[in-house]
C-alpha cells in the first residue's frame, strides 16, 4: 500500500500510496511494518486527481 517514494512539500513529507485508492482527508489507514502498528489518519493530499 504505501511506499518509501515520497515528495518533500514545505517541510513536509507527503509518501506516495500504491496502488492509488480513492482516498479524502480524514481517511483512516491501518498500517504495520517492521517495528509498529497503527493507523495513519490523511490530513492533506498533494497532487490530488
Amino acid at each position: 500500500m504505501f511506499t518509501d517514494k515520497y515528495k518533500e512539500y514545505e517541510g513536509q513529507k507527503y509518501y506516495q500510496i500504491t496502488p492509488k485508492e480513492v482516498i479524502e482527508i480524514g481517511t483512516k489507514l491501518k498500517y504495520i511494518d517492521a517495528k509498529n502498528i497503527g493507523t495513519l489518519i490523511i490530513k492533506n493530499i498533494l497532487d490530488a486527481k
